[in-house]
Formats: structure tokens, C-alpha cells, sequence
């Protein structure tokens, strides 16, 4: 999702990106857990048991890297009794855009915009085949 912050008074905007851990990554982070311990002999003569190993890791390294992609690091919620948006961003110190988050919190007058992003379905990999 992309939150797009549109502040009327000079036009200025700042865009936060939440990305979250993907089902299929939960599903290989539970599946590595079978590899956390010295695998027996005849595991390690098995080359498929090491092939499985590194499919995985394949796999899981795109879906984490986009996973730890986005600035928010949870979803924007209302909090009910002062009808605020919380949100936890993590922006850098010398990233452009963080001159903008005082602005929120000082109550500037602003207006949210959320973009939905579809993901391709199918697999990816940021290795070259």
C-alpha cells in the first residue's frame, strides 16, 4: 500500500510505502526452521537435501527484501478517542522526506490519498537465471 500525505497549503506531498510479510514468506521462515540444526550424515551426503536448502533461501530473499522495503512499519491506525492517525514511519535522517513528518505531528492541516498495489502473481528472483 502507498500512503501518499497531501499537505493543501503548499502542495507538498510525502509518500510512505507499507509492505508487508508476505504469506509465502511466513510459510518459508517456518520451513527454515528445519535447518537450524547440523544436518545427519546422510543428509549431507544427499546433495538434495543442500539443493532444498538454497531453493528456499532463493525464494525467500526477494520476498524479505520487499517485506523490509516500505517506510511504515505497520499499518496507519485511527486511535478512537483523539481520531489521530498513528502511524510508525522509519525514514533516515538524511532522506529528504523527513523534513515533512514535524508537520503531522504540529496538526498541519492534510488530506490522505492510499494506493492498493497488485502484486504479479508467479514467482521472481533478483538472481539472473
Amino acid at each position: 500500500m502507498i500512503f501518499t500525505i497531501i499537505f493543501p497549503e503548499d502542495g507538498a506531498q510525502l509518500q510512505l510505502m507499507y509492505t508487508p510479510v508476505s504469506k509465502r514468506l511466513q510459510d518459508i521462515a517456518k520451513r527454515l526452521g528445519d535447518y537450524l540444526h547440523a544436518p545427519r550424515p546422510s543428509e549431507i551426503e544427499n546433495q538434495a537435501w543442500c539443493q532444498r536448502l538454497r531453493d528456499l533461501l532463493t525464494e525467500a530473499y526477494p520476498l524479505l527484501k520487499l517485506a523490509c522495503s516500505g517506510e511504515l512499519v505497520g499499518l496507519p491506525l485511527i486511535h478512537r478517542p483523539t481520531k489521530r492517525l498513528n502511524a510508525r514511519v522509519q525514514l533516515s535522517v538524511d532522506d529528504p522526506r523527513s523534513v515533512l513528518l514535524p508537520r503531522i505531528t504540529q496538526g498541519a492541516r492534510h488530506t490522505l490519498r492510499v494506493e492498493y498495489i497488485e502484486p504479479i502473481p508467479g514467482s521472481f528472483t533478483f538472481y539472473e537465471s
